[in-house]
């Protein structure tokens, strides 16, 4: 077991509520870790840092950004891919294969959604629509 606490991060600190959980295993019920079980308190600040992001940053309209960014994402999920795929196996209890073929969706779907990000399509074209931008 990992002796480390998952905490959260949120508005660029890792936030500690003090209120821990282990994790199992569920292939045999082994602890295999412990994480800070964020509540309302913790959605509520995620929720309005990722607002106050939006709405401040450079994020919103810089779509170079964004696709720099969502790339550089994919490539991070690549260079830690048997480390990541194992972390899979751990927390829900997936056979190697089950893992291996869920991630390898990762990095792919990132890489189309930052092409999207860097054409001028609006994808999807609902959102407009519904008064989400």
């Amino acid at each position: 077991m990992n002796n480390k606490i998952a905490l959260s991060w949120i508005n660029n600190h890792w936030v500690d509520n003090k209120i821990y959980k282990e994790s199992f295993n569920p292939a045999n019920g082994e602890v295999i870790g412990m994480y800070a079980d964020g509540g309302k308190q913790e959605a509520v600040a995620a929720i309005a840092a990722a607002k106050k992001a939006f709405k401040d940053s450079e994020w919103r309209t810089n779509r170079q950004l964004r696709y720099k960014v969502i790339n550089q994402l994919a490539d991070q999920f690549e260079l830690f891919h048997d480390r990541l795929v194992q972390m899979l196996m751990l927390e829900n209890g997936k056979v190697r294969s089950e893992a291996e073929l869920e991630f390898g969706f990762v990095a792919p779907k990132l890489r189309f959604y930052a092409g999207l990000v860097e054409s001028s399509i609006d994808y999807p074209p609902l959102l407009k629509s519904q008064g989400r931008d």
